[in-house]
């Protein structure tokens, strides 16, 4: 009872004791454990999580909840289980058990840390005998007021991911990640001013999963692919029992302690008889610690491993190829690698003997110095500390073996056709912005806060589209001005009207097929023809064009792109804010959509321009639009403007060097660099009107504290650049 949040919005928890904060729920309940393991006697009295304040009664603890968190009271007294007997399906195989408080619950957290108990008492029950899978979830119910005085009430669903447990039951780790993660779903719909709060907790479920791991059990022979090397192999006849893990442990345990089994030495045959590894038999037989059922599972080996100070990897058989199938992280000396073989669902652990030497000759390779081996990948390296530092990385992740492909399969080629569509219009833009001062007082220092020193207010916009085929911008437009976003919003509207016109000019190809080069190859996928995929002319739909010669198919799957691109760098950080706010500025018969990034970011803004209406027979009304849609550049080239100005060579600059071919190379030179600008001191449009630049000293930047951002050359570049668009 020591934990609680710092604010029911957040994922932030806080001891009560010494007030350490952390964003794990674990790590402060394991702090509060190992450094106040003692609880005063306030432990019977009620206390809130939320703030840690203890109340002598019922009564003065409802009453702070409801005042100082928004929680409603309840009656604590009746807060019992009303029903932990579980609903099954599947013939048993699935097992859910209800945890319901009596009366309302709001406190999701509170009520986790008192049912904790009954939940791991719960799960021990179904993991007694065999490893299973366990699911914490909620069902919380939410209320919201609306406009209208009315409520509107929902329940939620709040769970975690699935995890396996055997048993040695649910461990702590485990069961705070789950709470955390049905804590964070929670929070979300009751965040960031939703007006979502929980009225009351439902239930919380436990969902028991019967898993069905592979075992390994009974005899089977070795493949007869393997037979040739069953020098480096062990195989244990066990006809009678499913304890083939067991004798497998055993038989290692005494070949690499050199502990004899026997008075005399075994013959190769005898080795294979499970009686010798059967401590219940042969006296001299090393007898595993703990009880464990057989056939052993894969989940079971890692308590095996902890009791008997053991590594056991596990390795499979397939299509002549050895395949690694559980690689331990558990670090002794003392390593043991098992062979699984499968036969008809009938699973059989084989000892290997040298797990390097067996890798060798199916791979068919020689050991040579390279003889350090990653159980994991099996990647060879030369040197014990070469394999430790591969090691590092690799076994991060799940074991896997890189193969190489076949001859007829080593290479790769383009098959998404639709992709070598191209859109016929591009539009590019960039905002500037004056920095309003804004006046305020200074915040405490003592609390987090956020002062606000300066208001961006869009004050001009440069604007090119670019057409295809078309070396020269088709359009190009600069305004500065207090109406800045309101003519560039409508200046879109104009210019998708364009592009509607635009693209349906020439639906048919008008010229004459008879003057066209013929072609044996499809120009989109370079393939030659067939009688399947019959031969058509594909055109450009906005020129007239003729394209080339295609398949039909590749001719149906390159379809026109039917929305026209507008990029701006940087758009999800700053741009797009701006253009939201003057969407209002356009036509009321537009539709607009975005794909949220979160509650203040978005990734894509798309906006349907409508262009017209029309009627058909029935005497339903259509909307035509013309779709655009604002694509952040950031997310594709994610460097810096200038950066990726310098990387670009002179003569790719085509529209720039077109645009301002009067120019002289000097001044393109400078147009190509990046520019400066003294942002801070531009606070208002009145600052546009002065004649000159500002002195050096007054290039400062805010977030900087004032320093001046420029040097005297810049300041000369600057000026260079501004007689250049003169």
């Amino acid at each position: 009872m020591a934990v609680h949040k710092i604010d029911p919005v957040k994922t932030d928890y806080i001891c009560g004791h010494c007030e350490l904060e952390d964003k794990s729920l674990r790590i402060i309940w394991e702090h509060v454990v190992e450094r106040h393991k003692t609880i005063d006697e306030t432990e019977e009295r009620r206390i809130c999580l939320y703030d840690m304040n203890v109340f002598q009664n019922d009564r003065a603890y409802a009453a702070h909840m409801l005042n100082e968190h928004g929680l409603p009271a309840w009656d604590v007294s009746r807060e019992i289980l009303t029903s932990i007997q579980p609903e099954t399906a599947f013939d048993g195989a699935v097992r859910t058990y209800d945890i319901v408080p009596m009366e309302t619950e709001v406190d999701l957290l509170a009520l986790f840390v008192t049912k904790r108990d009954e939940i791991e008492e719960l799960i021990l029950q179904n993991t007694m005998y065999e490893p299973q899978k366990a699911q914490l979830s909620a069902e919380v119910t939410l209320q919201k007021e609306k406009a209208d005085g009315t409520e509107e009430v929902i329940t939620i669903f709040a769970n975690c991911k699935m995890l396996a447990v055997d048993v040695q039951g649910w461990t702590q780790d485990q069961f705070y990640d789950c709470v955390d993660q049905i804590l964070s779903t929670v929070h979300q719909y009751a965040s960031h001013g939703s007006g979502w709060r929980i009225r009351r907790i439902d239930k919380i479920v436990l969902k028991m999963v019967k898993s069905a791991p592979i075992r390994g059990s009974s005899y089977l022979p070795l493949p007869a692919d393997l037979l040739k090397l069953k020098r480096f192999l062990l195989n244990i006849r066990n006809y009678e029992d499913d304890r083939c893990f067991e004798y497998c442990f055993v038989a290692e345990y005494h070949r690499q302690n050199n502990i004899p089994l026997t008075l005399r030495t075994m013959q190769s045959k005898e080795e294979e008889k499970a009686s010798f590894y059967d401590y219940r038999r042969n006296s001299r037989a090393h007898e595993p610690t703990g009880d464990f059922v057989y056939p052993m599972g894969l989940p079971a080996i890692a308590r095996f491993e902890i009791l008997n100070e053991v590594q056991v990897n596990v390795f499979r058989y397939n299509e002549k190829t050895l395949l690694p199938l559980r690689v331990s992280k558990y670090q002794t000396n003392f390593v043991v690698d098992l062979l699984l073989l499968n036969d008809m669902g009938t699973h059989h652990y084989v000892v290997i003997k040298d797990l390097n030497k067996l890798v060798s000759k199916m791979q068919k390779r020689k050991l040579r110095s390279r003889n350090m081996l990653c159980r994991n990948c099996f990647h060879r390296c030369s040197s014990q500390e070469r394999l430790e530092r591969h090691q590092l990385i690799c076994m991060g992740n799940e074991p896997a073996i890189v193969t190489m492909p076949n001859a007829d399969k080593s290479s790769v080629g383009f098959k998404n056709i639709g992709a070598r569509s191209y859109s016929p219009f591009a539009v590019y833009f960039d905002l500037e912005s004056v920095l309003e001062k804004v006046e305020t007082v200074r915040n405490n220092p003592n609390c987090s806060s956020t002062t606000v020193i300066e208001k961006h207010k869009p004050s001009s916009f440069c604007l090119v589209v670019v057409e295809a085929g078309n070396p020269k911008p088709a359009f190009f437009s600069l305004h500065r001005g207090v109406d800045a976003m309101t003519k560039f919003v409508r200046m879109l509207e104009v210019l998708a009207r364009d592009f509607h016109n635009k693209k349906r000019r020439y639906p048919n190809y008008l010229g004459s097929t008879t003057i066209l080069e013929d072609s044996d190859k499809c120009w989109i996928c370079e393939e030659e023809f067939s009688e399947t995929n019959a031969k058509v002319l594909d055109h450009n739909h906005f020129d007239g064009s003729f394209l080339g010669w295609a398949h039909n198919k590749c001719n149906f799957l390159r379809r026109t792109i039917q929305f026209t691109p507008v990029f701006a760098h940087n758009l999800q950080n700053y741009d797009l804010h701006h253009v939201l706010k003057s969407l209002q500025d356009t036509n009321t018969r537009n539709t607009f959509s975005v794909i949220p990034l979160n509650d203040e970011k978005f990734i894509s803004l798309t906006m349907k321009v409508w262009i017209r209406s029309y009627t058909n027979e029935k005497g339903n009304v259509y909307n035509v639009y013309e779709e655009i849609r604002f694509v952040d550049s950031c997310k594709f080239m994610n460097s810096s403007l200038d950066e990726l100005a310098r990387n670009l060579p002179v003569e790719k600059f085509i529209y720039l060097n077109n645009h301002f071919a009067t120019r002289p190379e000097e001044d393109k030179a400078l147009i190509r660099q990046k520019g400066y600008f003294p942002y801070s001191y531009v606070d208002s449009h009145a600052r546009y009107t002065e004649d000159g630049l500002p002195a050096r000293d007054k290039w400062t930047n805010t977030l900087q504290g004032g320093v001046v951002s420029v040097s005297e050359k810049e300041c000369q570049h600057a000026w260079g650049c501004i007689f250049a668009n003169m």
